[in-house]
């Protein structure tokens, strides 16, 4: 039961922080340069193009951060309380990651 506590939310929360990524993603493509209209190139383009976009679509994709950043810091934490100190790093890596970009969106508006 408590591997269940540990694991079920945090992909929750990823999987939800994903969605709302996929969403922005779509809603932003039609802002991008024709060179990165494609999905594999739009995905990455997405973080410094989402400022020409829309403010709905900004907070979708501020959304989509702070969902990914609380699902791989709840995912680090339950690692680390269940042995793992390897893949705990990882997603505290991945908390770090999330947490330079929100903090990018909250700065740019």
């Amino acid at each position: 039961m408590m591997l269940v506590l540990a694991i079920v939310p945090p992909i929750f929360l990823l999987l939800l922080g994903s969605y709302f990524f996929m969403s922005a993603l779509a809603k932003t493509q039609r802002y991008l340069p024709a060179a990165l209209q494609d999905d594999m190139r739009a995905r990455f383009a997405l973080d410094s193009f989402i400022w020409a976009a829309p403010t709905e679509v900004r907070r979708i994709y501020r959304r989509s951060c702070l969902l990914s950043l609380a699902g791989f810091a709840w995912g680090g934490i339950a690692l680390a309380a269940i042995g793992k100190p390897i893949l705990a790093a990882l997603a505290l890596f991945a908390v770090a990651f999330a947490s330079v970009n929100l903090f990018r969106a909250r700065d740019k508006g």
